[in-house]
């Protein structure tokens, strides 16, 4: 029981640190901040969702957002073309 929750706790951590550095997400999607937005996007083609986590709009569109990264990630990237997504609340200027 413990064990399950200190791997759990453990996993958790690692993906936190590694969306902090604005790592793909599944390898698929990047998760783009005010640090890394102007690095990652320089070259390339972008599609990026701009969300809130609180717009009840944006949580319905999610699972759609999920469903075109998942088909058209990979083929797309060979193109040089990359799925982002920012967080509106937490990068404001």
């Amino acid at each position: 029981m413990h064990f399950g929750r200190i791997a759990f706790g453990a996993l958790l951590a690692s993906l936190t640190h590694a969306v902090a550095q604005g790592a793909p997400v599944n390898e698929k999607s990047h998760i783009l901040d005010q640090r890394n937005f102007d690095d990652k996007t320089s070259t390339g083609t972008w599609i990026i969702k701009h969300f809130s986590p609180s717009c009840i709009h944006c949580q319905h569109f999610q699972p759609k957002w999920d469903s075109v990264v998942s088909q058209r990630a990979i083929p797309l990237s060979a193109l040089n073309v990359h799925f982002g997504e920012i967080d509106c609340m937490d990068n404001v200027k």
